[in-house]
Order: structure tokens, then sequence, then C-alpha cells
């Protein structure tokens, strides 16, 4: 796949973006960087959004300009493009791991500890004692031991 393909992919990720700000040029470093495509254009439609946060919003006569909503719809598109990559849907193919057709649906990993790793972990000789127990906040009436403040401190 050439490179050309890979810009004319970012800037159809990104059909709004200022080709002036983000020319052929820049797209083309980040991609010897070793960006994808989602990648370069969740990072300019971030840096859409940061440009217009920063600028006010200006009215003259009957023609207003909200920059501040021009932010919140980079925000959103960037938004937009982080959902798309982490499930996978509708990214042009690139060649990378999370493009379009490599990756259907996106996975999670479930972990966690059995009963008798837990067990055997509690019952170590050597471990250090638990800082906190099971029941050391409740209040004296609830205490499962039925012994009072009053009556620990005798």
């Amino acid at each position: 796949m050439t490179v050309e393909t890979t810009v004319t992919m970012v800037r159809d990720l990104l059909l709004g973006v200022d080709s002036s700000v983000f020319d052929d040029a820049f797209i083309q470093r980040q991609i010897d960087q070793g960006m994808y495509a989602i990648d370069i254009a969740i990072l300019m439609a971030e840096s859409q959004a940061s440009l217009y946060a920063s600028k006010v919003d200006m009215k003259v006569g009957s023609l207003a300009m909200s920059n501040s909503q021009r932010a919140q719809t980079w925000m959103a598109i960037k938004k937009n493009l982080i959902y798309r990559k982490q499930t996978g849907s509708g990214l042009p193919n690139d060649g990378s791991a999370t493009s379009g057709g490599s990756i259907g649906i996106a996975a999670g990993t479930v972990t966690g500890s059995s009963i008798t790793t837990m067990e055997a972990v509690a019952n170590d000789p050597d471990r250090t004692p638990n800082q906190f127990e099971l029941g050391q906040f409740d209040n004296p009436a609830t205490n499962p031991t039925g012994v009072t403040d009053d009556e620990l401190r005798g």
C-alpha cells in the first residue's frame, strides 16, 4: 500500500480539516513515525478542537462565529474516531492491526484468582497481616462478636 493512499485515508476521515494547517507533509511525517490513519485523524481532530477552544466567540452585527461550538464539534469527531478505533468499525484498511477488516470485534480478558489461590495466600504464615478486617468499621450493635467499644475499653 502506498503512502499517498494513507494520506488520502486521513483526508477522507477528516473532510473538514484545514489542509493549509495540516498539509500532506504533516501527515507524511506522522506516517513516517509509525502512526496509522485513524491515529493521525484523532491527533488532527484534537488539534483542531484545541485551536478553536483557545479562540473567543465573535459577533459583528448579524454575523456570529462561535469558536466554542466548533471546538465541541471537533471533540465530538475525535470521540467518534476513538470509538471507531476501539470497535474496529468503519476504519480504512491501512495495514494496521486496528484497521478495517483485520479486527471485527473488540475483545476483553477476564482475570481473577481462584478460591484455592486466595485461601493459600491467606494461610501463608510468612504473609504480612491484613491492615483491615471484615467488620472492622461495623456499628457496635451489629458487631459479630457482640463486644462493644465501651466493654473493650473497660
